[in-house]
């Protein structure tokens, strides 16, 4: 006859068979196999920037690849087998833009980190902006903390500064992006508190806080546009992107906004077209030799 103590011991090993005491994933992934074949998808892009009242030619690349981040630390994990408990599945995107005003030039880029199951895990982790000009350079980051954002701004301009803030919940305009190639059914739409994107506010100096807009999506069989309206900013931005079948690919954009002030206040339309898209492992194509894919992506 068994004991108590053998019954609890048996049921024990029978719970823990039935896998009861596993630990569930924190973000299971539903977004296509594709995402994690080790490589990234770069897109390069013809743009038209606006900037001191006229339009700039330039270029932009997109590179979205998904990494294994530090949900603690909130950076990409070097060894994630060894802290499986702190691991986020996110999708990153850098976003670069490059053109010129006159004699100087603009270098802009943004990262974005979301997590792919964007469901459970409603918002992005860190998103970083940085901007260089031969007048100086900005550098801007936000972390999720808790239901807010830590944020911390480094700039030459007098009245932005050293700056160390919190910013309320809302969503964030940059990861956007993000949210398109997740899945674009998971974005609210009408009414929400939104906080611009980090390149627009520092182009235009406004302060770093959430602002009322209104998001709109269209879908048809081909092409999709995501709109967003800013009624204080008298700002629109459209992302156009593909469908499910091609993973939801951005195709292009356009951003109608009052650009300089005063007399030389100009509403003037930026706008990005896609050139071409590679899916390569990027981080390795750095010999000479692999100058090639920067002429396939029409950079040379």
């Amino acid at each position: 006859m068994k004991t108590p103590f053998l019954i609890f011991f048996s049921s024990f090993l029978l719970l823990c068979s039935c896998g009861f005491f596993k630990k569930e994933a924190k973000n299971p992934e539903k977004i296509s196999d594709q995402w994690h074949q080790g490589k990234a998808e770069i897109s390069s892009f013809e743009i038209q920037q606006a900037r001191y009242g006229e339009i700039r030619k330039g270029k932009a690349v997109m590179i979205f690849v998904t990494e294994d981040f530090s949900e603690k630390k909130q950076v990409k994990l070097d060894a994630p087998e060894q802290y499986p408990s702190d691991v986020i599945k996110i999708l990153k995107l850098n976003f670069f833009k490059n053109f010129t005003t006159g004699i100087y030039p603009y270098n802009l880029m943004t990262s974005i980190f979301t997590p792919t199951h964007f469901k459970h895990l409603p918002a992005s982790l860190k998103i970083t902006g940085s901007m260089q000009e031969w007048c100086g350079h900005t550098f801007t980051q936000l972390n999720k903390q808790g239901k807010k954002y830590n944020l911390i701004q480094h700039s030459y301009f007098e009245n932005e500064g050293e700056t160390y803030t919190q910013i309320s919940p809302s969503l964030l305009e940059d990861e956007l992006w993000n949210l398109i190639r997740i899945d674009p059914n998971q974005i609210p739409t009408g009414k929400q508190k939104m906080l611009p994107a980090m390149m627009y506010l520092r182009f235009t100096h406004l302060p770093i806080v959430p602002q009322t807009a209104e998001i709109k999506i269209t879908q048809n069989d081909t092409i999709n546009t995501l709109s967003v309206y800013y009624p204080t900013l008298k700002r629109i931005i459209e992302i156009y992107f593909g469908t499910k079948e091609n993973l939801y690919a951005i195709n292009g954009w356009k951003e109608i906004y009052t650009d300089g002030n005063g007399e030389k206040a100009r509403t003037l339309v930026s706008s990005g077209k896609k050139i071409q898209t590679l899916w390569e492992p990027y981080w390795k194509l750095n010999t000479t030799q692999d100058t090639l894919y920067r002429k396939k992506l029409q950079l040379e």
